[in-house]
């Protein structure tokens, strides 16, 4: 993470009246930015989602939609047991984009070298991909390991967690790890607002991506995603992650437990005393096995904050 620079709060996967959300662009960057974000992606279902009049000196929107594409099972009736893939992908450079309309798929869930070819094609034309909720989507390690050419991967996602209390996926993460994928993790809101927005059952506000920016232009994100410039949280705050002398280091909010863990058993795990006290840093020695290292951070109310994978 950079030394220097400015922490911005990002929700990287949203939806709106264009597709299957209650609010408009407009009323989602009021929302956001009452609650102190400066970032949303628009990632509406199959909708090239592009705002730049909500374009000002504290708000960037991130023009995007959300790829999706369905399992057919004859012997499946209904949505409920079909796996899907959704994967948001964001555009670098929508300024030079005009009318665009989203490449639909012709080939089926089951061909993995399409859906590779897709994303590559996406990828040489400007796009960053993102692999949303492996859980949700009823993936597993066969499915989501054979992905290539992503920019990053759900780690969080607050609706779901909202819907069914499994948002925290980032066993897949570790999953995609070790299996030699190198890509970044992301916590978001994916808000569609049908609950109002502060009661209990609100899908906006629990899961957000902060970065650190040299200043909020859409180049400087976009160069911030590509380095891996930022962490993700439900919570906790990572004011610093940093590596020298062989040790790797992180500075947080108050948290009940931090923990570094790597493609194999080795790990550091630190926890606060359970009469008092919490903890605000913690450092591990690199043995040089570890191939990567990230963190977790847990506060008391157990929510989590996630470092990407630094990588040996």
């Amino acid at each position: 993470m950079p030394l220097e620079g400015q922490f911005y709060k990002a929700n990287l996967h949203s939806h709106t009246r264009f597709s299957d959300g209650a609010l408009s662009p407009e009323e989602m960057k009021q929302a956001y930015q009452q609650q102190g974000y400066a970032i949303v992606a628009n990632t509406d279902h199959w909708y090239y989602g592009w705002h730049p009049a909500l374009v000002d000196l504290t708000f960037l929107p991130i023009a995007g939609f959300e790829f999706g594409l369905n399992q057919k099972r004859a012997d499946c009736v209904g949505f409920t047991f079909l796996k899907t893939w959704h994967i948001n992908f964001y555009d670098t450079r929508p300024t030079q984009r005009q009318g665009y309309t989203p490449e639909k798929p012709d080939f089926a869930y089951e061909d993995t070298d399409a859906l590779n070819a897709y994303i590559a094609r996406m990828n040489a034309d400007g796009f960053l991909a993102c692999y949303n909720h492996p859980g949700w989507s009823l993936q597993t390690y066969e499915d989501y390991t054979r992905l290539r050419g992503l920019f990053a991967m759900e780690v969080y996602n607050y609706n779901c967690d909202q819907e069914r209390a499994f948002g925290y996926e980032a066993y897949a993460y570790d999953d995609m790890l070790r299996s030699g994928s190198r890509l970044h993790c992301v916590s978001t809101d994916d808000n569609h607002n049908d609950e109002a927005m502060f009661s209990p059952k609100s899908d906006s506000f629990g899961g957000y991506t902060v970065f650190k920016l040299p200043e909020l232009t859409y180049d400087a994100l976009f160069a911030a995603m590509r380095a891996g410039a930022f962490y993700c949280s439900s919570g906790p705050e990572i004011k610093q992650l940093y590596v020298k002398d062989n040790r790797i280091h992180i500075e947080t909010s108050p948290a009940d437990t931090i923990c570094f863990s790597s493609a194999g058993r080795r790990c550091g795990m630190w926890r606060a005393p359970r009469d008092a006290g919490t903890l605000t840093e913690a450092s591990y020695d690199i043995v040089g096995d570890e191939r990567f290292i990230r963190a977790t951070v847990v506060d008391a109310q157990g929510r989590r904050a996630y470092t990407n994978a630094v990588y040996l």
